[in-house]
């Protein structure tokens, strides 16, 4: 029995976390999606680039992430 998992954590944890989605329905995949009020995308992304989410970053720490979850 395989268990389909839909939501993921597209934050990779590095020097500084970045975020792995490659595109705003990619975005839109990811447990912490939250839509920024400004455009259709992810308030987390900062710079088109990097993940801002504390609760993504903290459980990418906890579980010493895979690039994927």
């Amino acid at each position: 029995m395989t268990v389909r998992v839909d939501r993921f954590c597209f934050c990779k944890r590095d020097l500084m976390s970045i975020c792995t989605a490659t595109s705003v329905e990619e975005q839109k995949k990811c447990r912490y999606y939250q839509k920024s009020s400004s455009s259709d995308r992810c308030m987390y992304l900062v710079f088109d680039n990097y993940c801002d989410c504390l609760e993504a970053q903290m459980n990418c720490e906890e579980q010493d992430a895979p690039e994927y979850l």
